[in-house]
């Protein structure tokens, strides 16, 4: 991954993070409202809106970028895409449930491929997974070969 690549996904988290501290929910990728039965919502929206601060920061200044990525994949992949799966499974026609889905995807895939870039021996089986979820069916010559 490049530098600029590398650089405008942490600074978008970075972003993300300071978002979700003044909205008081979850952003990436858009899951549906916090259950209104279940409690701390807005204390998990903190938590996680600070681990995106600080894992976009961690990012930029090239500091356990492969462990920050993990951190954002993992978070998006626990609020957004599993939050986001049983709405677009029952979901026939196809529409704006399965747009916050792939959105989520797309996130998760971007941070993957994020920490396989930082990883000493990059793997190519992450690349390629992180590259094609991020939407790039390109990826050929993404495993350092």
């Amino acid at each position: 991954m490049t530098l600029i690549g590398r650089c405008l996904f942490a600074v978008a988290f970075l972003g993300f993070g300071v978002l979700q501290i003044l909205y008081g929910d979850f952003v990436p990728g858009r899951p549906p409202a916090w259950p209104a039965q279940m409690s701390g919502g807005l204390i998990w929206a903190y938590v996680t809106g600070a681990c995106f601060i600080v894992a976009a920061v961690a990012i930029l200044v090239d500091r356990y970028r492969r462990g920050a990525a993990w951190v954002i994949a993992a978070l998006i992949l626990a609020w957004a895409v599993t939050r986001n799966l049983p709405l677009a499974l029952a979901d026939p026609n196809f529409g704006g449930a399965w747009t916050r889905l792939g959105k989520a995807v797309a996130l998760t895939g971007g941070a993957v491929a994020v920490a396989a870039a930082a990883s000493r021996r990059r793997s190519a089986m992450l690349t390629i997974a992180g590259s094609v979820a991020f939407g790039d069916v390109s990826c050929r010559d993404r495993a350092g070969r």
